[in-house]
């Protein structure tokens, strides 16, 4: 019998741990995006007028109203500028920080 022919049965033990790598690398990429998306879009759905937010230009800004998709912004710091934008054009909602009072 020649030493070949364990060769095959090698390859095929091969082949699976191939497909196997890939399987776990494309998952290790694609969850976290997956997860990222979904917070985002959960911090979207939860904008109210009030909220203090930065742009994805970095814009600090303050939401006056919100209409569906579109929200008016202040983004004056002395005098009011109002400018309308898409939910899709925020950055990130800043949280207040509780100050501690001592």
């Amino acid at each position: 019998m020649p030493y070949w022919c364990g060769l095959q049965e090698v390859s095929k033990i091969m082949d699976a741990l191939m497909i196997g790598l890939l399987v776990v690398l494309c998952l290790l990429m694609f969850i976290p995006q997956y997860k990222h998306g979904k917070a985002r879009q959960k911090m979207l759905d939860e904008v109210k007028s009030g909220d203090k937010i930065i742009t994805v230009d970095r814009i600090f800004a303050e939401v006056k109203s919100v209409d569906g998709d579109k929200l008016v912004i202040n983004i004056g710091s002395e005098k009011e500028v109002l400018i309308q934008i898409h939910k899709e054009g925020i950055g990130e909602v800043l949280k207040d920080k509780p100050t501690t009072e001592k």
